[in-house]
């Protein structure tokens, strides 16, 4: 009989594997403004950002088809983000695109299935569900980003003015997680028809994630609370029998 699939690997042994994606997504947000601009702050920025796609990578270790899918897209996506630092071209910008949407979509999809499966809360639990809602606005910042790229125009920045390749990732980084969040600041404005209808659906699949995962972790909290609960405490009358055979209430 085939022996289920288990990697050995050292980190498996130090807590749930989300700890490490949600550490890595929560260092990249926020040395994201600091780290963008200049040549050698790019390189730090390509390596947080790296991390992120590692420790995603991690969270599929224990599933061996989804481990090959992960690296097979995981691992282009390094690649080609690497590359940038030495050969700037449309292309290769655009190739890095793809390969990170299609990584993070991924990621996204396997976090929220894990989630939706588990039979009760765990610490793990909750990393993966706040890691889940941050890799979804990381997926639409680079879906922005990429048709700003291919269609430049797409969007019109009313305070920073609009154009500057530099400032590009952050602007949809921003963009998109108030889109998400609904918060509707109404500094940058989609003006495209594709990017008027993504952002509405951002917003949709921002207020469903919510609205769905909350629910789900309450059920399973319920659900576990009222296993815990002593029989004997519940409304119900409880019987019992003693031994020399007479009912007790």
């Amino acid at each position: 009989m085939a022996q289920p699939y288990a990697p050995r690997l050292v980190l498996a042994g130090f807590g749930g594997s989300y700890a490490y994606l949600l550490a890595s997504l929560l260092l990249f947000f926020v040395l994201h403004p600091f780290f963008e601009g200049e040549a050698t702050k790019n390189i730090l920025l390509d390596v947080f950002l790296s991390a992120v796609l590692i420790a995603g990578t991690y969270t599929v270790v224990h599933s061996k088809a989804r481990l090959i899918i992960a690296l097979c897209l995981g691992v282009p996506a390094i690649i080609a983000r690497w590359t940038l630092v030495f050969v700037d071209t449309d292309g290769l910008i655009v190739a890095t695109h793809v390969f990170m949407i299609a990584f993070f979509g991924f990621n996204t999809v396997t976090v929220l299935w894990h989630i939706m499966s588990e039979r009760e809360i765990t610490q793990d639990t909750i990393y993966g569900a706040i890691c889940g809602y941050l890799l979804l606005g990381l997926c639409w910042a680079l879906v922005f980003s990429l048709i700003e790229t291919m269609v430049p125009g797409s969007f019109a920045v009313i305070v920073t003015p609009a154009g500057d390749p530099e400032r590009l990732g952050s602007l949809m980084f921003y963009y998109s997680f108030t889109s998400l969040m609904t918060l509707g600041y109404g500094d940058i404005v989609p003006i495209s028809p594709i990017t008027r209808s993504f952002s509405t659906l951002e917003a949709v699949m921002g207020q469903l994630y919510l609205t769905v995962l909350v629910a789900r972790l309450v059920g399973l909290h319920t659900s576990r609370e009222g296993r815990t609960i002593d029989p004997c405490l519940q409304t119900e009358p409880c019987y019992g029998v003693t031994a020399d055979g007479f009912a007790v209430v």
